[in-house]
């Protein structure tokens, strides 16, 4: 019998950088638990499988992640984290899946570091003047380069980076 893996979990966060701090180690313990998920490192072969290089592979999961997954808010109250073995679902059950700009960075972190790269979280402040951090995306290495990597924009190819404010890199 398959052992049962939670979709969500609800916690107290705080406001302000230390609600910020927060939940991106939520963010941290779910792309490295996801990164070992069989399903989820499954998807990310397959996406790769006939890639010549490196830069190929980041590219083929940023593209799928940014293609295939729609961008949807929160519940206004809640802030709502899924994991990637129910984002791996979705795509396997409806060829898509959904979630906001920190749905699509555990994704596609999961499924970075499930095939060896590694990856860094950014969450900046967009907009005027010095105030909370309000969106976040991913940085992955290769060739000596951390690449921005944010699948919420869909107007924009692997390397772009949304204009900011302030800015926060955290290691997964």
């Amino acid at each position: 019998m398959p052992i049962p893996i939670p979709v969500s979990t609800i916690r107290k966060i705080p406001n302000g950088d230390k609600g910020t701090d927060k939940t991106v180690a939520y963010m941290r313990d779910m792309i490295r638990k996801g990164s070992i998920d069989p399903e989820v490192r499954n998807l990310a072969i397959a996406l790769t499988y006939n890639t010549q290089n490196n830069f190929e592979k980041i590219g083929n999961l940023f593209n799928f992640v940014q293609s295939r997954m729609a961008y949807v808010k929160d519940n206004f109250y809640v802030e709502t984290l899924q994991t990637p073995h129910f984002m791996t679902r979705q795509f396997h059950e409806a060829g898509a899946s959904f979630g906001d700009c920190d749905d699509h960075t555990i994704f596609l972190g999961s499924l970075l570091i499930a095939i060896g790269f590694p990856v860094k979280i950014v969450t900046v402040r967009v907009g005027q003047g010095y105030g909370p951090f309000n969106h976040v995306y991913l940085k992955t290495f290769n060739n000596g380069v951390w690449i921005p990597l944010d699948g919420t924009n869909k107007n924009k190819p692997m390397g772009c980076e949304v204009k900011y404010v302030r800015k926060k890199e955290f290691t997964v």
